[in-house]
């Protein structure tokens, strides 16, 4: 049966109108087809621009000539204009057609034909067009112009750097001390100066500073940071309270600690004084077996002063929700980590910042699977430095830090966030190199084992760094931030760590052997609970 092309055409207009006319495979190459027409479209628009951008090019080039050249020479600067509006690239391609076409011209230096050839290998004759109608040697003298400034180009964009956001011109580069400095003069206004220290910390300048000034004033901030970290510390020892998580229960059964006598081998620890719990009377009850401290633990409920109080064994019984403590961690295969590593926290700052993230989440993983870090967590987690010398991720004008501040914005509660904040000028943490010549002191002062506190711990690297012969001494440790004092127990889960004021501890007068940690300002003394405790 044939049928008219009329009546063809109408049940194919119907089909289409339904959308019925291709398959589902035909909709999927119709819709290629139609992405690559439109592309092969906008290919073939951009290039008739690129086209007339390149015949106003060579229009430009042949105008700046018959402009500049007096009937002798050009000036030196003749070509700067058109490279800067049309580009080098361009005006290069313009100039190496012209010579290829032109290649027969002796007036051409055979250094300039090799440099065209490199560039546009043919004389194609659809570029004829493209052909600068300057006098031949003369031209020549402006493409030898053009590739000088190309070549200054090159340089300049080799020694760029771009410190606090400017793009500079690195004028120079030292290291002192194991500091590395590097000094650029602003290309937006070269009246201004820029130093890059550490690849993290900034100084500007209104005039070209020497390079001991510039070291002078980086001891300088050194020795301000540390001030102002230890000031923090002694405030917030003062100050500082510490948060529970309202998902956390307050009150847990542990053991005891070497400070108590034999047969008081159990207490209840009350996590939102990160301390022993201790009754009205100032007595700590302790227990010689874990039931009898969880059926104490089990007896307590809260009265509406704050305090917890035993009830009384003739009240009746009255059924009431017990919250139950927080299931214990399995700490049967712990191990302490082990720093071998001198270079541990070294890096560049974005470097820490991405180290810091990742610690953090590690972290909240591990905790969140209510289970103890493996060797491979604890590894990333001992790269944890805070966020000392990191300010520019929590500014949000930096832009060059804006995917960073976002991260911190999503990643830490508003109190984690302001916390971290406000660390960063005084959250520094001791490097092993400084750890182990302290240790050296102890070793030859005959010390083997004991009792050690680190009273403001960081991440613990103290721990992390003793000496084989010492490991037989029990540790403890204090530290005041919660994200910092959690990575902490989870490197050195066999220490007993409080995240606390140092100002709310209460070991017992004549319990420490040694402690330690690092203070740039002499020797800060504290008298709490009748027993002076040194840092020094």
């Amino acid at each position: 049966m044939l049928l008219s092309w009329k009546v063809v055409e109408k049940r194919i207009r119907k089909l289409v109108a339904e959308d019925k006319y291709l398959s589902p495979a035909g909709k999927e190459a119709y819709a290629r087809y139609k992405e690559e027409e439109a592309q092969k479209a906008l290919e073939k628009a951009q290039a008739v621009i690129e086209r007339k951008t390149k015949v106003a090019c060579k229009e430009a080039i042949e105008r700046t000539i018959s402009e500049k050249f007096d009937g002798y020479r050009l000036p030196k600067d003749t070509p700067d204009e058109v490279i800067r509006k049309y580009g080098s690239e361009r005006v290069s391609y313009v100039l190496a057609n012209t010579v290829m076409h032109l290649t027969h011209d002796g007036r051409f230096s055979p250094d300039n034909k090799a440099w065209a050839k490199e560039i546009e290998p043919y004389a194609k004759y659809e570029n004829r067009d493209l052909i600068v109608s300057s006098h031949p040697a003369v031209l020549n003298g402006f493409i030898n112009q053009t590739r000088r400034y190309m070549e200054q180009e090159k340089e300049i964009a080799a020694q760029q750097i771009t410190i606090d956001g400017q793009l500079c011109l690195k004028i120079d580069e030292w290291k002192s001390e194991e500091n590395n400095y590097v000094l650029g003069n602003s290309m937006q206004d070269n009246a201004f100066f820029y130093v890059l220290i550490n690849e993290n910390v900034h100084f500007e300048y209104d005039y070209k500073p020497s390079r001991e000034e510039i070291e002078n004033d980086y001891l300088n901030l050194i020795a301000m940071e540390d001030i102002d970290r230890h000031e923090a510390e002694v405030f917030s020892r003062i100050e500082g309270t510490e948060d529970v998580a309202e998902t956390e229960s307050r009150f847990s059964v542990e053991e005891t600690s070497d400070a108590f006598e034999p047969g008081q081998d159990f207490a209840v620890w009350d996590h939102g004084r990160e301390d022993y719990y201790i009754k009205e009377d100032g007595t700590i009850p302790t227990f010689e077996t874990k039931e009898e401290a969880e059926h104490y633990l089990q007896s307590m409920e809260p009265d509406t002063s704050g305090h917890d109080v035993q009830k009384s064994v003739e009240e009746p019984a009255i059924e009431k929700p017990v919250k139950q403590p927080a299931p214990k961690i399995d700490k049967s295969n712990a191990v302490n980590f082990h720093i071998t590593d001198d270079a541990l926290g070294a890096g560049s700052a974005k470097e820490k910042f991405r180290r810091n993230i990742e610690a953090i989440r590690t972290l909240e993983k591990v905790e969140s699977e209510n289970r103890i870090a493996t060797r491979s967590e604890q590894q990333i987690l001992s790269q944890y430095v805070g966020w000392g010398g990191l300010a520019d991720a929590f500014d949000e004008s930096k832009s060059a830090w804006a995917g960073e501040y976002q991260q911190l914005k999503e990643l830490l509660s508003s109190q984690e966030y302001a916390s971290a904040r406000e660390s960063t000028l005084n959250a520094h943490y001791t490097s092993p190199a400084i750890i182990r010549s302290i240790y050296d002191t102890l070793d030859r002062m005959g010390f083997e084992k004991g009792n050690v506190l680190e009273p403001a711990m960081g991440i613990g690297n103290f721990f992390g760094m003793l000496p084989e012969k010492m490991q037989e001494s029990r540790l403890y440790g204090v530290e005041l931030d919660g994200i910092t004092g959690r990575i902490a127990r989870q490197l050195y889960p066999k220490a007993d760590i409080k995240i606390s004021g140092f100002e709310k501890t209460d070991y017992p007068n004549d319990f420490l052997m040694w402690q330690l940690a690092m203070c740039h300002l002499g020797s800060i003394r504290w008298q709490i609970n009748n027993m002076i405790k040194i840092i020094s």
